[in-house]
């Protein structure tokens, strides 16, 4: 038959600080069955966590043994073996406190994100490529438009035609454009600059 324990006996029977049992507590690492602790589950979950006890100290004394309480300071419960963390990882079965720490960091980043964004910090990729991508439009617009603005000037400078200036020169500009969106796309596709 199952037995249920206060708190306090729950100490006096892993041979721990009431400190230890309410650390325990605020961890999830004890069973609960009608408003008290479930010693023989309790004791089971604990002992799989490695987490001392059952008249032995964190080092492995005879609880008996021990200083003094004031002079003997309770250690924190250990973490986990790493083969039980991986596992608690992987099938996402986790203690109350381990979840609600899950949940606070998660909430937690989800509010620094919200600022940033509110502050003008952090703006969504998809707006930064729109303004982007106008941008570039605008300067691909102005450079194709200089044969034709400075053509005319050109000519009577060097003394030649007009329109064959202005061919030549997009021809040049044309060249230009066409060399550095090559060079975006070997960039885009390597991952490094030229």
């Amino acid at each position: 038959m199952t037995e249920l324990v206060s708190q306090a006996e729950f100490a006096r029977h892993r041979g721990v600080s009431r400190k230890s049992v309410t650390a325990w507590k605020q961890r999830g690492y004890l069973v609960w069955r009608d408003g008290k602790i479930d010693r023989d589950a309790t004791d089971e979950l604990l002992d799989s966590r490695g987490t001392p006890g059952n008249g032995a100290d964190a080092a492995g004394n005879d609880a008996t043994e021990a200083e003094p309480a004031g002079n003997n300071p309770e250690p924190e419960p250990p973490a986990p073996p790493q083969e039980l963390q991986t596992l608690l990882e992987q099938s996402g079965l986790l203690t109350t406190a381990e979840a609600e720490r899950v949940k606070e960091n998660y909430l937690a980043r989800q509010r620094k994100l919200q600022y940033e964004r509110d502050a003008g910090e952090l703006v969504p990729v998809d707006e930064v490529v729109r303004q982007l991508t106008d941008k570039t439009n605008v300067i691909r617009s102005k450079i194709l438009a200089l044969p034709t603005e400075a053509a005319p000037q050109l000519a009577q400078e060097f003394g030649v035609d007009a329109n064959l200036m202005r061919e030549r020169l997009s021809e040049a500009v044309t060249r230009t454009l066409e060399n550095l969106t090559d060079v975006i796309a070997r960039y885009e596709r390597s991952g490094e600059s030229d």
